[in-house]
C-alpha cells in the first residue's frame, strides 16, 4: 500500500501560496482558509507540482469565492425574495446555492450517493450525487448531474432541501401521497 506524504518544501509552497491571498482584520474566515489549503494539499496528491499552476488554481478558488459572496450578498439584500419553499415550487439549485447558510469544497462532500446541489470552477450549479466506479473503494468515481447523468467538475457544494422523493421526482414537489 504506498502513502502520499508532503514534504517540508511543498508544505512550505502550501503556506507561501496560502499568505499571498489570505486577508487580514475581521474578515479573516479559518473555514475559508482551511478549504484553500485542502485544496491545494489535494492537488499535490494529485500530482500537481508547478508552483505556477498552484498559484492559478488557487486564484480560480479565490475568484469563485468572491463570486458566491457577491451573488449571496445580492439574494440577501433583495427585498422580496422568497425565505422559505412554496409548497407547489422547488427552488432551482442555483437558488439553493446562492441562499445555502454553509458552503462546502467538494473535498469533504459525502460519497454517500445523496443528491447535494455542486457548482463548478466557473459558476454553474447543478444537483449531483457520487457515481462510483469500484463499489470497494469509497473515492474511486465522479461526480454526475442527476438530470442527464453527465459528470461534472464541482469545486463546492452545499445541501439541498429537495426530499428524497423530489429528487426522483420534481412533479410531487408538495404533494402528500
Amino acid at each position: 500500500m504506498s502513502s502520499t506524504y508532503l514534504t517540508s518544501d511543498n508544505m512550505t509552497t502550501i503556506e507561501r501560496l496560502l499568505a499571498e491571498v489570505r486577508e487580514t482584520g475581521p474578515e479573516r474566515s479559518l473555514e475559508i482558509e482551511t478549504a484553500q489549503a485542502r485544496l491545494l494539499v489535494h492537488a499535490f496528491e494529485g500530482g500537481m507540482a508547478i508552483e505556477s499552476d498552484l498559484r492559478s488554481l488557487l486564484a480560480e478558488h479565490v475568484k469563485l469565492r468572491r463570486v458566491i459572496d457577491r451573488s449571496h450578498q445580492r439574494w440577501t439584500s433583495e427585498a422580496n425574495a422568497p425565505s422559505h419553499r412554496q409548497e407547489h415550487m422547488l427552488p432551482s439549485p442555483e437558488e439553493e446555492f446562492n441562499i445555502a447558510r454553509s458552503i462546502h469544497p467538494m473535498a469533504v462532500a459525502p460519497y454517500s450517493g445523496n443528491a447535494v446541489i455542486g457548482r463548478n470552477a466557473v459558476g454553474e450549479t447543478a444537483m449531483v450525487h457520487w457515481l462510483p466506479s469500484d463499489a470497494t473503494v469509497e473515492r474511486h468515481g465522479h461526480w454526475a448531474r442527476l438530470d442527464t447523468g453527465e459528470p461534472f467538475d464541482a469545486v463546492h457544494w452545499v445541501e439541498t432541501t429537495w426530499t428524497a422523493k423530489e429528487v426522483l421526482d420534481p412533479a410531487s414537489a408538495g404533494s402528500v401521497k
